[in-house]
């Protein structure tokens, strides 16, 4: 029994033995597989995230590579991934510049504000061109959700921002890139965003068009041309020459959306006169400026002034500055260069500026001279006149 003992127990240890061999080369297999994959998984790891600026699928996308709210989302720059952040609600979306807090260049410990771009329901809940003091605040078309709700697209800057004094590098590429941005704005669960919808005159002014091509076939006189809000002078202007009375789009305050200009059209095609105009307000073409005794204006070029210079009977000359408020027929009176020698000998060049735009006040500088005063003018557009290229109603 002790021989059958002993003989049983030595084949147990060889097992033993047996299973130790087999758990030690499995070991070395899983380690050398390891060993193995790891360079591949680091390689395909690597191109993905050099190649994610090429707009190629990654690993792992960045968190912020997107910001978005209910209605709408846009893609920022890869190249400002983890240096900006957002705030949102469910129809705006706000960035910030995470580089910026504490930075003494900025004058106080907050995050710089970027940009917002926002849906409005009503396009008088907010205020474009110069209205607006302390941002620029620009429409850039239009999203309609699947129920029929309308909104305005608006992109918001600051007016007197610092980029390029001071401000961090992540800044700067944002800011840069804003156009890029816009160009990539999508509408969230069904709802459709149109770049420029509700901004160009062509999409715009199809109704006024037809009424001024019946004015001029069916000779309107100028009774009639008044009483519709025509200018009456057109009726002149059809019978020496019905080609030459034309029509052209231009924005005249700054919100991007366009502004219908009608003029006549001259030998050169421009032309710097205008002698109706019409705006959007509320969605809508409206009638700014028609009617008896009208004048032609002419637009300043850079300023999105229009312009008006006329000379009394007292030889007293006189130019006023009036800029259309968006959204609204409203011309307001941004500033006035007068010539009165008779209310001051010594200082008869005056000039009116008109700041604020809820409680409007007047400043007023005598000038001796009129070379300081034409130097004035000129910087708010006289001489440097918008060359208007009218397109004939009759083609």
């Amino acid at each position: 029994m002790d021989y059958y003992f002993q003989k049983d127990n030595s084949q147990g240890r060889l097992s033993l033995i047996v299973i130790v061999i087999v758990a030690i080369v499995l070991v070395a297999c899983i380690v050398g597989a390891v060993i193995l994959v790891t360079p591949l998984v680091h390689k395909y790891t690597s191109v993905s995230e050099s190649t994610s600026e090429c707009e190629l699928t990654p690993v792992e996308a960045p968190r912020d590579i997107s910001a978005e709210c209910a209605l709408f989302s846009f893609k920022m720059p890869a190249n400002a991934t983890g240096k900006w952040f957002s705030e949102t609600t469910d129809t705006s979306i706000t960035i910030f510049d995470l580089e910026s807090y504490g930075n003494e260049s900025y004058g106080e410990e907050c995050y710089d504000y970027i940009f917002n771009i926002s849906a409005y329901k009503e396009p008088s809940e907010y205020k474009c061109g110069l209205t607006n003091e302390d941002e620029s605040v620009l429409k850039i078309g239009e999203l309609k959700t699947p129920d029929g709700m309308q909104y305005d697209m608006v992109v918001k800057t600051l007016r007197n921002h610092y980029y390029g004094y001071g401000m961090s590098e992540s800044y700067e590429r944002i800011y840069s890139s804003i156009d890029a941005i816009i160009l990539n704005i999508k509408g969230n669960n069904g709802n459709n965003y149109v770049r420029l919808s509700g901004t160009r005159g062509e999409d715009l002014y199809d109704s006024v068009i037809e009424k001024y091509k019946e004015a001029i076939l069916g000779e309107w006189d100028e009774d009639m041309l008044e009483a519709e809000g025509i200018c009456p002078e057109l009726y002149q202007m059809a019978q020496e020459d019905i080609l030459s009375i034309g029509y052209c789009f231009f924005d005249m305050n700054n919100d991007n959306i366009e502004e219908m200009l009608i003029g006549r059209i001259t030998e050169n095609i421009t032309s710097e006169m205008i002698y109706d105009i019409y705006t959007i307000v509320d969605r809508v073409p409206t009638s700014v400026l028609a009617g008896p005794n009208r004048k032609s204006y002419p637009m300043g070029a850079k300023t999105y002034f229009l312009i008006d210079e006329y000379i009394n009977d007292s030889n007293n000359s006189q130019c006023d500055f009036y800029y259309l408020e968006p959204n609204s027929t409203n011309l307001i009176t941004y500033a006035s260069c007068k010539y009165d020698p008779s209310a001051n000998e010594e200082q008869p060049w005056v000039i009116h500026r008109y700041v604020g735009t809820i409680s409007r006040s007047c400043e007023e500088t005598l000038y001796r001279d009129e070379e300081t005063c034409n130097l004035i003018k000129q910087v708010y557009g006289v001489g440097d006149y918008a060359q208007l290229e009218y397109k004939s109603f009759i083609q």
